[in-house]
């Protein structure tokens, strides 16, 4: 079965963040010569170009990763909705694919929209990124210094997090 990776919400920073650790993993694992990734953005491609990326096989490899951004959100995507959350639900999309659906937001308006959003939710790498509040951005900015072999003191990661609009 194909391993279905969905990753939203209003966090758009940390959710690009983990797609792209992802990628990174998935290259130093899979794909150390970087030719079995795709990466296609539904509101500037084709729908047969999304299918393309989507159903090919991997270029001498087991997997690639195929990711899609915005294929809810898109504009004059509604057919390619439509067939996509068929495809997933009859477990039509190939093994030897690993497809990221990435989108930034969680809000959609349309039935088929509402739809696949529902279908992509229920899958078992369904990862949602909500914006945090001033408490858990302090405690995240903290962490990211850290990560990055630096220090700061609490009063300004709390000082760095209130400059943070509550929405971003």
């Amino acid at each position: 079965m194909c391993m279905i990776i969905f990753v939203y919400g209003q966090d758009n920073y940390r959710s690009r963040v983990y797609v792209n650790q992802l990628i990174e993993k998935f290259e130093k694992e899979r794909d150390p010569e970087r030719t079995n990734v795709i990466r296609l953005d539904a509101m500037s491609e084709k729908a047969e170009d999304l299918w393309n990326a989507t159903l090919s096989a991997p270029f001498l490899a087991e997997k690639r990763m195929v990711i899609l951004e915005h294929p809810i959100s898109a504009s004059g995507q509604e057919n390619f909705r439509k067939k996509l959350k068929e495809k997933i639900e009859a477990q039509e999309i190939p093994d030897s694919t690993i497809l990221i659906v990435y989108e930034q937001t969680d809000t959609f308006k349309k039935k088929e929209q509402k739809e696949l959003f529902a279908t992509l939710a229920q899958q078992k790498f369904s990862q949602r990124f909500d914006n945090l509040d001033q408490r858990h951005l302090t405690a995240w900015i903290a962490a990211e210094v850290q990560s990055n072999g630096g220090e700061i003191h609490h009063k300004a990661a709390q000082l760095l997090a209130s400059r943070i609009p509550e929405d971003h």
